[in-house]
């Protein structure tokens, strides 16, 4: 062949700018990749996961769950919301700068209220200046835009550093389900977990998930239930029996519920909901109590940012055709707590109205892990923001509501609330 060496050499120049692009250019990239400081903190990100979660990826990869589930949430860009954190003395001023700022804001209702939604820098700025000007205080919440993040699927988008410490990474590539980069925010409950994997559509009418029963024993129940035993849907429930998960199930449910993407990087800049502190591990804030708060309130504060705050939102407007709103909400004003309470105690499944609206739920105990303190402060804290202007929540009533449910609630209906007297 004549042209025998320029052909070795093209395939040759053709096959090294592949390599070159293909593995040199991700290497010198990302090969060098470590721990970030978080935002306005001293901690770092990422911290490694526990060893349960570590054996749950091992398992997570075995069932071939990165084949129907993705796990890097998509961003488009980002937006500013004003957040006005007080009036202070000269309410009148501020109010006016507040709508002189957005004319279609009806009024202050109080503390830590959004006066401008989905603005730009320079937008959130000015207004900023407005309020301070007027003798108020306010301040700039940056908020992630995205189809992903709409769907509630993760506060911020995913970057590199959300992967340093999985081996082998499984950020998917087919989206038969949600993407889970940021589940344990969503769906913190371990006991849904288990239940969605031992029958998925038992929680979510339609899903195409294959139950994973082989994760599961059915045993016959001793003289005590086993702490371990699944709390089930009343059509799941085998008489005389309970369901128990096996080693590879709990592991799965803990790795599942390691996974976070709401963490403020410098590459990935975002405000966590009210009250949650900027940490590698989610944790709440201090709850130091704001202007005009008190301790409890605080608290309730900071529990709803850890806990309520990505899916009901910073204002309570919840998102429309996904999550009603706890603002203006006749279950969150009631004169009593004894609905609110079981609906954070056991969870709620299956239609509801709210507002003259109809929801088709599937919400998980969210308070059944709280403490009765913890749960009366955020309650309390639910039903005096944003307008609602209902009575504190004791830890005694939370207490008396729990003892009524008993050790094992399962998650009730709109019909089952509607038979509970205030």
């Amino acid at each position: 062949m004549k042209n025998g060496a320029l052909i070795f050499l093209a395939a040759f120049i053709a096959f090294g700018g592949s390599w070159c692009g293909f593995v040199l250019a991700p290497q010198l990239q990302l090969g060098g990749i470590k721990q970030t400081t978080i935002l306005n903190s001293s901690d770092v990100y990422p911290v490694g996961r526990p060893g349960g979660a570590n054996l749950g990826l091992q398992a997570y990869r075995a069932n071939g769950c990165a084949a129907c589930h993705t796990q890097q949430v998509r961003q488009d860009g980002v937006a500013c919301d004003v957040i006005l954190i007080d009036a202070g003395k000269n309410s009148a001023a501020v109010q006016a700068a507040a709508q002189a700022v957005n004319p279609a804001l009806p009024g202050l209702t109080g503390s830590r209220q959004t006066i401008l939604h989905n603005a730009s820098k320079a937008d959130a700025d000015a207004a900023v200046g407005k309020i301070l000007a007027a003798g108020g205080k306010a301040e700039i919440s940056i908020i992630a835009i995205g189809p992903d993040i709409a769907r509630g699927w993760g506060l911020r988008g995913s970057v590199a550093e959300d992967y340093l410490y999985d081996h082998p990474v499984q950020p998917g590539s087919l989206r038969a389900g949600p993407d889970l980069a940021d589940e344990a925010s969503r769906l913190p409950d371990v006991n849904w977990q288990l239940v969605h994997l031992y029958a998925p559509r038992s929680l979510m009418e339609g899903s195409m998930m294959p139950p994973y029963r082989y994760l599961f024993e059915v045993r016959k129940i001793g003289r005590k239930p086993s702490p371990d035993a699944l709390m089930l849907p009343p059509e799941l429930v085998l008489a005389g029996r309970e369901i128990v998960p096996k080693p590879e199930a709990k592991e799965l449910a803990e790795y599942l519920l390691s996974l976070h993407v709401d963490t403020p990087l410098p590459d990935a800049p975002v405000t966590p909901p009210a009250g949650r502190r900027a940490s590698s591990g989610g944790e709440l804030s201090s709850s130091q109590a704001g202007p005009g708060e008190d301790a409890m309130f605080a608290r309730g504060r900071a529990v709803y940012g850890s806990l309520c705050g990505l899916c009901h939102g910073n204002d309570g407007l919840g998102k429309p055709g996904q999550v009603p709103p706890l603002a203006g909400s006749e279950w969150v004003n009631a004169k009593g707590i004894q609905r609110l309470a079981r609906i954070s105690l056991a969870g709620l499944n299956g239609k509801i109205q709210v507002e003259g609206n109809d929801w088709n739920l599937s919400m998980a105990a969210m308070g059944a892990a709280l403490s009765d303190a913890d749960l009366a402060a955020v309650l309390t804290f639910i039903r005096q923001s944003w307008g609602n202007q209902a009575g504190a929540v004791t830890a005694d009533e939370v207490q008396a509501v729990r003892a009524a449910l008993g050790a094992r609630p399962q998650p009730l209906t709109g019909e089952q609330l509607k038979t509970v007297t205030e």
